[in-house]
């Protein structure tokens, strides 16, 4: 792939104006390859002037999505990592979007305690999704990575690599 992206518009706004050059370089930091541009989700938590605020941003190969977040603390410049894998779309399909919703919500209210608040209180998501998240061993591709799956009554198995920073224990 050359360095000119073709992603010059978003259906989802974004406040981090160099988001794609993150990704980009966030790529050959933690060695993730993409054959696709990199675009905002929906998915975000703060206000883009709070002391934390965080955006979910994905890309990927041609068979499955990467999904990285950003994230500024105290006003400091932006800061990327890799967020969740999955190994393929059909993987990926079997997440509802609620439960998905749901999962980066708790990440990033847990983040938002872990790097500013600090009072450790996790809100409704020690209930509504942590209960439900099952880690396992490291991914032998990725030190930053272990599998995970997620499963209840209303959401089948699906597997995914998280990001071990980004999850309560």
């Amino acid at each position: 792939m050359n360095n000119i992206d073709c992603n010059t518009t978003s259906a989802n706004i974004t406040h981090f104006l160099a988001g794609v050059e993150l990704v980009k370089k966030a790529r050959i930091d933690f060695n993730i390859a993409s054959e696709n541009w990199p675009y905002p989700t929906r998915h975000q938590f703060g206000m883009h002037d709070d002391k934390y605020y965080a955006e979910v941003w994905v890309d990927g190969m041609d068979w499955q999505h990467t999904y990285w977040i950003i994230e500024s603390c105290n006003y400091s410049n932006p800061f990327i990592n890799p967020l969740i894998q999955f190994e393929s779309h059909e993987e990926e399909n079997k997440f509802n979007e609620w439960e998905f919703s749901e999962l980066l919500k708790g990440i990033m209210w847990f983040r938002r305690e872990e790097m500013w608040i600090e009072s450790f209180d996790y809100g409704r998501f020690n209930d509504t999704i942590w209960p439900y998240v099952h880690v396992g061993e490291p991914d032998s591709r990725y030190t930053f990575f272990k599998n995970c799956y997620i499963e209840h009554a209303s959401q089948q198995r699906v597997h995914f690599l998280i990001n071990e920073s980004y999850i309560r224990r």
